[in-house]
């Protein structure tokens, strides 16, 4: 294992100083080009009281046993979890990157528009196909949930900050695939590690801390999520051309 600073430094530059992407929706790459992106300043904070409002119209069904799931890659999820999944993410202040080239693919294919707006279609297009006990103003109200998330749809961009950048100093650092055997029945909050991204003396002073062995295959390997929780300042971001992540 890694244990020199000549090896430590090596290892920086191969696995830390190299893109770290985000899938944005093409409507807002001129914003983010121009101002940084702000975790403060959520685009989705306005509809979240009407997502609540989804979210007790479903809690009021389910207590008459009227469950509304359906599938979500290989596994199935209910409307529930989903406004869950949405308020949480809302509420919280962070901005989500990847450095998995297959997971950068799955967004760019599968969210179009973003994430929020895609898992509000879903979930209005599905209670409005389906015959629910529904007064006249809580159909109203997803209908007009529906016609606000179709109206973003769009196609993505891919942008990215190199690993070495400050902001991911703080940023919240998420395992992905630990819990690859279970099915998650019900919403809870990820666990996180150190970040070990960022400068080099940020780096090594994590490492001497908690041990390269903790993150070395993962990092390699691309398993992990990024929530960032600074000020991301224009400088640092540029549009990844065509979209294609390098091997």
């Amino acid at each position: 294992m890694v244990k020199t600073e000549k090896e430590l430094l090596e290892f920086w530059k191969k696995y830390i100083d190299r893109p770290i992407y985000r899938v944005v929706p093409s409507r807002t790459i001129n914003v983010l080009l121009n101002k940084g992106i702000n975790p403060e300043d959520s685009p989705y904070k306005k509809i979240m009281p009407k997502i609540k409002q989804i979210y007790a119209i479903i809690q009021r069904l389910e207590n008459k046993n009227i469950v509304i799931s359906f599938q979500r890659g290989n596994r199935e999820v209910t409307a529930k979890f989903v406004c869950q999944e949405c308020l949480t993410d809302l509420s919280k202040k962070y901005i989500d990157f990847c450095a998995s080239k297959k997971h950068v693919e799955y967004y760019l294919a599968v969210i179009p528009g973003g994430g929020v707006p895609n898992a509000i279609r879903r979930l209005t297009k599905k209670m409005l196909e389906q015959e629910l006990p529904l007064s006249k103003k809580e159909m109203k109200l997803i209908e007009s949930m529906n016609y606000w998330a179709e109206s973003l749809i769009c196609k993505n961009k891919v942008i990215f900050v190199r690993g070495s950048s400050k902001i991911f100093e703080n940023a919240l650092f998420q395992l992905m695939g630990s819990n690859k055997k279970k099915k998650r029945k019900s919403f809870s909050e990820s666990r996180y590690l150190e970040s070990p991204f960022g400068r080099f003396e940020h780096f090594k002073r994590v490492i001497q801390k908690n041990g390269l062995i903790k993150y070395a295959y993962r990092i390699r390997n691309n398993k992990f999520y990024f929530r960032v929780r600074t000020k991301i300042p224009k400088e640092e971001i540029f549009v990844l051309k065509n979209n294609r992540v390098p091997n």
